[in-house]
């Protein structure tokens, strides 16, 4: 997360628990753009929250343990790019 970024080589897979509460299910490319619109939205909407938030309240990640909002946002922000950078990736190969 410092970096901003992913590790490049980096592949992961969902946590069994996790995989378990959120199935996998097939949407259209238009359901998918929808999604991140909606999802930047959100993210957009929240900005203005994390400054207010306690950097001493926090809340666990599956792999990174016990993140603030701040963290929280960060993250969120590198994987929203992950995404789209993989449905960039998937666009190229059609």
């Amino acid at each position: 997360m410092f970096l901003g970024r992913f590790p490049p080589a980096l592949k992961v897979k969902v946590p069994p628990a996790i995989a378990a509460r959120i199935p996998v299910t097939k949407i259209s490319k238009e359901d998918a753009k929808n999604l991140l619109i909606k999802c930047r939205k959100r993210v957009d909407d929240i900005t203005p929250l994390i400054k207010q938030s306690s950097p001493f309240s926090r809340y666990k990640h599956p792999r990174l343990g016990m993140l603030n909002a701040a963290q929280w946002y960060k993250f969120i922000r590198i994987h929203l790019e992950h995404h789209l950078k993989q449905l960039n990736r998937i666009k190229r190969k059609f």
